[in-house]
């Protein structure tokens, strides 16, 4: 977990938090994380649970597990997926993969556990990533079940290993590939880089600034 997901949970730590539950496709690199977190702060009860998100059954079976631990969610973050798969790849429900684990399996994930969000008096649902949406609720509801969603654009930081599929080499070859599969040309976005210790401060400010659920789902943090 050396990426987006590591830097919230750390972070939140310092916040003393009464929980902080982390799911990873690789348990083992939870265990750092965990690590670090007791060093700042061992005073809150910690979990971690292994969820594959190319695996329906998998995310079915880690929200039950999640429910049974955790009946109250304040804060949900989504924090994983993939880019730059260079061939096309499927997962096991026949899905392509990327939008499988980028965006249908959060949206998966979020309703399974949608309701220990409506029941929290505060709540936040974050997927800093390409399918970035930030599922909020406060005391006074902005919406029927009291949950919104904000997008939050994280910014760029190559240790995220966000783009360990691909090389540099592969970069030319990104506009043929764009023309073809989506009809028209590759615009490059001048990226937003920030350091391993910066890259969760967007999606933060999106779970945690008590004015966001009030401008959402229209507004886009950068």
């Amino acid at each position: 977990m050396s990426g987006i997901g590591s830097q919230m949970a750390i972070s939140l730590a310092k916040g003393s938090p009464t929980h902080i539950l982390i799911a990873s496709r690789a348990p083992k690199k939870v265990d750092p994380v965990l690590e670090n977190i007791t060093e700042i702060n061992s005073s809150f009860r910690m979990v971690s649970l292994q969820v594959d998100l190319t695996d329906y059954g998998s995310i079915r079976r880690a929200a039950k597990e999640i429910l049974a631990t955790i009946p109250r969610i304040d804060v949900l973050a989504d924090s994983a997926g993939n880019v730059t798969i260079k061939h096309y790849t499927v997962d096991k429900q026949g899905i392509e993969i990327q939008l499988s684990a980028d965006y249908l399996s959060h949206f998966l994930l979020t309703n399974l556990l949608a309701l220990a969000l409506i029941n929290a008096p505060s709540v936040t649902a974050v997927a800093p990533f390409t399918s970035v949406a930030v599922v909020s609720r406060t005391a006074r509801p902005t919406r029927s079940n009291g949950v919104t969603s904000t997008g939050a654009h994280p910014g760029c930081n190559n240790g995220t290993q966000l783009g360990s599929h691909s090389t540099v080499d592969d970069y030319p070859l990104l506009p043929e590939i764009t023309k073809r599969n989506a009809s028209k040309g590759w615009e490059r976005e001048t990226p937003r880089y920030k350091t391993f210790d910066q890259i969760c401060s967007t999606s933060l400010a999106a779970a945690l600034d008590p004015e966001i659920p009030a401008k959402s789902p229209t507004l886009e943090l950068i």
